[in-house]
């Protein structure tokens, strides 16, 4: 199991190590698009429709996208998902890391954008004006901005995961041109070929796209409240509104020893950033409908950290 996975899956009172808002559990009381998948997404990013690959989730899609490009190198932006760098080495693809992908050119990028979780947006034009090709986890683009645009030499992944989140249900896309969206269609078909029943969420995302946003919204204010209130003074808070988790640094922490400590201690479970290969923070979860979860456990995490930060 991958690391962060098996992190993630620890027994704990309140876990706040998850990622997407809320599951939503009524998908029988909204509207439904009709038409084909393929097309409602193809119309979204003004692309042809066999520009658009359906797969089930965004990890699959980087999966499938590695494999059609085959490339030597990759370099990849920190903070940095786990999977997309165990992905590129499981694959024999050699793995750099950089902090400012604005001082790339001829390379192969990949970068969630906005990123995981510090909400930071890069500017994509920018980048492929440097001649490089990127691949654009943007699995959290609807938090913050509500525009789909499709640019030459990018690769887009996304899914219903994370702004979306059907309880127990999920698909996933992959927009490019050309003879690559050929190559990553053969390898679907050859590695994960139809039915995607699961597919059918696309005839409702878009239709009931403003219900979503107006939803995340109002769960995440309430709990951005609640951590104003609480002022976590012992780290610098690196955040965007309104994504749905947030990132906590503090020069020198050692992550993974303050998020062990927590858990045993406080029963609270956060993200060490050494999974995204950022030692020096945490992630923290802003998602719960409830927000009572969030000041049940910023108590513990206050009184925790006045005694961590002590010693």
């Amino acid at each position: 199991m991958v690391e962060l996975f098996r992190w993630q899956e620890q027994k704990c009172e309140i876990n706040l190590s998850i990622s997407g808002i809320e599951q939503f559990k009524e998908i029988e009381k909204l509207e439904k698009e009709e038409g084909d998948a393929r097309k409602i997404l193809a119309d979204r990013y003004s692309v042809k429709e066999n520009s658009v690959t359906i797969v089930h989730s965004a990890q699959e899609g980087l999966f499938f996208t590695l494999l059609a490009l085959k490339p030597k190198e990759v370099y990849i932006v920190l903070p940095a998902y786990q999977p997309m760098f165990e992905q590129a080495k499981e694959l024999g693809i050699k793995t750099y890391f950089t902090n400012n992908p604005y001082e790339l050119k001829n390379k192969i990028i990949i970068l969630s954008n906005p990123n995981n979780p510090t909400g930071e947006i890069y500017n994509i034009q920018e980048l492929i004006e440097n001649n490089n090709i990127l691949i654009l986890d943007e699995i959290f683009k609807y938090f913050i901005n509500d525009k789909d645009k499709f640019f030459e030499n990018t690769i887009i992944i996304s899914s219903t995961s994370k702004f979306f989140n059907f309880k127990n249900r999920k698909v996933g896309w992959i927009i490019c041109e050309g003879k690559l969206s050929e190559k990553i269609k053969y390898y679907k078909d050859l590695i994960s070929p139809d039915p995607i029943f699961d597919e059918e969420l696309i005839n409702y995302i878009y239709k009931n796209f403003h219900f979503f946003k107006k939803r995340n919204i109002n769960i995440i204010s309430k709990n951005l409240n609640v951590i104003k209130k609480y002022k976590i003074q012992e780290f610098k808070i690196i955040y965007n509104e309104y994504m749905p988790v947030m990132m906590l640094e503090r020069e020198g922490l050692n992550s993974m020893d303050y998020c062990s400590k927590l858990l045993k201690e406080k029963g609270v479970l956060l993200t060490p950033m050494n999974y995204f290969l950022k030692p020096d923070a945490v992630r923290i979860f802003l998602g719960y409908e409830n927000d009572e979860i969030l000041k049940k456990a910023m108590e513990r995490i206050v009184s925790f950290n006045e005694k961590y930060f002590k010693n």
